[in-house]
């Protein structure tokens, strides 16, 4: 019945798809769009956010977290609260800044790149697991006031699992809660040959990092707050943890890459905010991803190594967006082997996406005159043409996400953007953060039976490193939108 009714909310929009707009959306896209904005103002250690029109919200629809639905109440109050929304989404977007994606021009601006990139359609895809990082449950010591709208651990951990089963993948988790490290202990019995847990903490006061894969009972666990900046970087080596450093340029000031030590990662990506189905109303957010990514950028140049990595920063549903925030952006390790993850990431072997559509990426790279591929964080010694290939896995982009409620969203943002071209562009860069190739592919020819490999030669002669983004094009609306990023493979 879902579907049926999916089926005409589309059809009933084509008809008048170029010229859709706000008050012709769906309740439940008003609702997302306004909680959205409105948590962007969210400090997440405040325990209230004292908004009328967000009770109003409450006060008018069931939510079911088990599915991720809204009940709607057919009712005056309903309508009014509708006509609220729109009135709301109307003044931000009157508000707004439509100034130019400065990427989109620069890139614009590029010319060809050195090296010309080859793409095959393939079926035979080295399979791997996901890594979940940053996730918040219940136990975590912020937003008492929304404790209503956190999940606990074990049912954080199911919906994980459920996540996994439907992609017939596998993956590991670490909950990352402010503070304490107690969720680990209270699902380490839960896991399976599916889904294993890393113990894990977010850990700091005006520096945050996780922690993961930190030693039970570490001494130290209870007095992060009393650390600030580099100190907290210091203070962290005893809990022999993949130790992160979390939304580096996040608050103000950012937290500059000259003072992340000996961090072993960075969370580049953070939490879903950016993306641009999630970005209707403001141009670039609270994360800041672009100016962090660009951050490790400059890091690598200098001839430092931290393991990029994605984190969803979920704390609390919103509806209709519980699964997509909850599991996005999500790391991927090329390896099925659950209990090598914490080595993984302190190797750099991993690759993040920022969403569902977003295609798993696997970077290798070997001399012409060998055999053997070095992968994501090896280093490779030599001189010569090496051959880079890139294997980009779709077989997920086919399983959608399970609530109704969220695909209602999707498509209707689908419908608002109906005349926007869109192409994807994948780039390889180097160690001076140049694009040595590049290449646009239609995200159409690829899915869940046909994947693609990438494939380059690249003349290295010294100290050098390739590294791969995936980035949207939206050539009408001169946008551009990260997909996800690979680890460098070094050489020399």
């Amino acid at each position: 019945m879902k579907f049926f009714l999916l089926l005409i909310l589309i059809i009933s929009n084509m008809a008048f798809a170029t010229k859709a707009s706000i008050s012709d959306a769906p309740i439940e896209w008003l609702i997302v769009q306004t909680l959205m904005e409105k948590s962007k103002g969210i400090d997440t250690h405040n325990d209230h956010l004292d908004d009328p029109l967000v009770e109003e919200i409450f006060n008018n629809i069931i939510y079911l977290p088990d599915s991720d639905e809204i009940i709607l109440q057919s009712s005056k109050s309903t309508y009014d609260l509708k006509s609220k929304l729109i009135h709301f989404i109307d003044q931000k977007l009157a508000m707004k800044d439509n100034k130019n994606d400065e990427l989109y021009l620069e890139w614009s601006n590029e010319g060809h790149s050195l090296y010309d990139v080859q793409i095959l359609k393939t079926k035979s895809i080295q399979r791997g697991h996901y890594f979940f990082n940053h996730v918040h449950t219940s136990m975590s010591n912020d937003n008492r006031g929304f404790y209503y709208r956190k999940m606990s651990p074990k049912t954080t951990f199911n919906v994980i699992e459920s996540f996994l089963k439907m992609r017939r993948a596998k993956g590991s988790v670490t909950f990352t809660d402010h503070d304490t490290d107690q969720s680990f202990d209270m699902i380490k019995h839960l896991q399976n040959e599916n889904l294993s847990a890393l113990r894990g903490i977010e850990w700091g006061g005006k520096l945050h990092m996780n922690l993961i894969g930190l030693k039970e009972n570490w001494d130290n666990l209870s007095h992060g707050r009393e650390y600030a900046g580099e100190e907290s970087v210091r203070q962290s080596r005893s809990s022999n943890a993949f130790r992160v450093i979390n939304h580096p340029n996040g608050r103000d000031p950012f937290f500059p890459y000259t003072s992340w030590l000996d961090a072993n990662g960075i969370e580049v990506w953070n939490s879903i905010i950016e993306n641009k189905d999630f970005n209707f109303l403001s141009f670039l957010s609270r994360s800041n991803n672009r100016a962090a990514l660009a951050q490790w950028s400059d890091a690598l140049k200098l001839g430092k190594r931290y393991t990029a990595v994605g984190g969803s920063d979920y704390h609390f549903w919103i509806p209709c967006l519980r699964d997509r925030a909850l599991f996005y952006p999500a790391n991927y390790i090329p390896n099925e082997n659950l209990d090598k993850t914490k080595i993984d990431l302190m190797n750099g072997n991993s690759s993040f996406i920022t969403g569902p559509r977003s295609p798993k990426m696997n970077l290798r790279a070997k001399f012409s005159h060998e055999n053997k591929w070095s992968g994501m964080g090896d280093k490779l010694l030599g001189n010569g043409i090496a051959e880079i290939e890139l294997d980009a896995d779709f077989i997920d982009t086919s399983v959608r996400m399970r609530s109704y409620c969220y695909n209602i969203i999707g498509r209707f943002s689908n419908i608002l953007n109906f005349r926007k071209k869109k192409l994807w562009e994948l780039r390889f860069y180097n160690r001076a953060g140049e694009v040595v190739a590049k290449k646009q592919i239609n995200p159409a020819y690829f899915g869940s039976k046909t994947s693609l490999t990438a494939k380059f030669k690249l003349p290295i002669s010294g100290s050098d490193l390739i590294r791969v983004e995936l980035w949207d094009i939206y050539k009408n609306s001169k946008e551009v939108d990260l997909l996800g990023a690979t680890n460098p493979i070094y050489f020399n």
